[in-house]
């Protein structure tokens, strides 16, 4: 984001990062310090997947950034960044829904037959979120925890309001800073987690 620091897009995304980071003052001071600095590079990491697109698909395309990174590096490119900034989706659920999500999740029905009586067909329960905010993308729970600072917050032109009964969810975005020397740990930690199936 340094080397283009001067292009509008680089720039919208700055001051959209910043902005969205305001809630967080110790986040919104370091986003300001390394913006405004010329030694510490940070790169801009935009990750967005076509639907039903599964996630063990993220780790591989993770592995390859870093070697091409390091092949421009070794090349003399300004690809040596300190930190990556981590823009993604979330969204958000009333407790309303969340009841509704936990009563249509799929249950157990008794076994029909002795033969089946052996096997366990418990669905485990889903999980609700303390804070009502849910991920689109899997990864970004391992993104999260080897951030230094995240935000969650509402998109600035909000979708129309919801009736109790419409279809749809209420997006919102997530920002998260991680230094880039958690990066490789972050791809093993994503690469053991979401192995490709054997």
């Amino acid at each position: 984001m340094h080397v283009h620091h001067e292009h509008p897009s680089i720039k919208a995304i700055a001051n959209y990062a910043l902005e969205k980071s305001s809630a967080d003052p110790a986040f919104h001071t370091t986003l300001q310090a390394l913006f405004s600095q010329t030694q510490s590079h940070v790169g801009f990491v935009f990750c967005e997947r076509l639907i039903n697109m599964p996630v063990q698909v993220i780790p591989p395309m993770y592995n390859m950034l870093c070697k091409e990174m390091q092949w421009a590096i070794d090349d003399n490119e300004p690809y040596t960044f300190s930190h990556y900034l981590f823009i993604s989706r979330t969204y958000h659920l009333t407790p309303d829904e969340e009841a509704a999500l936990l009563n249509t999740a799929p249950h157990s029905k008794g076994p029909t037959s002795k033969k089946s009586k052996k096997v366990n067909t418990t669905q485990p329960v889903p999980e609700t979120a303390p804070d009502g905010i849910y991920l689109y993308h899997p990864e970004d729970e391992f993104i999260k925890l080897a951030s230094i600072h995240s935000v969650d917050y509402h998109f600035t032109t909000a979708a129309e309001p919801r009736e109790k009964d419409s279809f749809g969810l209420d997006t919102r975005g997530r920002i998260m800073l991680i230094p880039a020397e958690r990066f490789p740990e972050l791809i093993a930690k994503m690469s053991e987690v979401y192995a490709p199936p054997s």
